[in-house]
């Protein structure tokens, strides 16, 4: 999908509430619908239409657009998770032991790792 303001393909404006985007996006959908437009972009506009009304009408992802823009929107990493931990054994007999959530997360990484450090 080709970069397009939110906002703008909804025809909201940036201080629109839930109400006013969701009407507006029912009353585009039903425009441009490929069912009922037989436009060769009535496809790829109702696209556009209805990621807008996804993003825009959850209150999380819509604060995330306003602050980070199309950046927002893109999965990230939670780095919260990882604490400060040492490899080698703390000593007195006790030995390092990982969570299973940590070791879950290290094996979902670790291709995204090897492929930037293979790029």
């Amino acid at each position: 999908l080709q970069a397009t303001d939110l906002y703008e393909a909804l025809g909201v404006p940036r201080e629109a509430d839930e109400a006013t985007i969701k009407a507006e996006y029912r009353q585009r959908a039903r425009e441009i619908h490929p069912d009922k437009n037989k436009s060769s972009l009535a496809s790829e506009a109702f696209k556009k239409v209805s990621k807008a009304h996804e993003i825009l009408s959850d209150a999380s992802r819509r604060q995330d657009y306003d602050t980070y823009g199309e950046e927002g929107q893109r999965p990230r990493i939670n780095f919260h998770h990882f604490r400060h931990q040492t490899h080698f054994n703390p000593g007195f007999g006790r030995q390092h032991h990982y969570e299973p959530q940590r070791i879950t997360l290290l094996g979902a990484l670790l291709p995204l790792l090897l492929a930037a450090m293979l790029a």
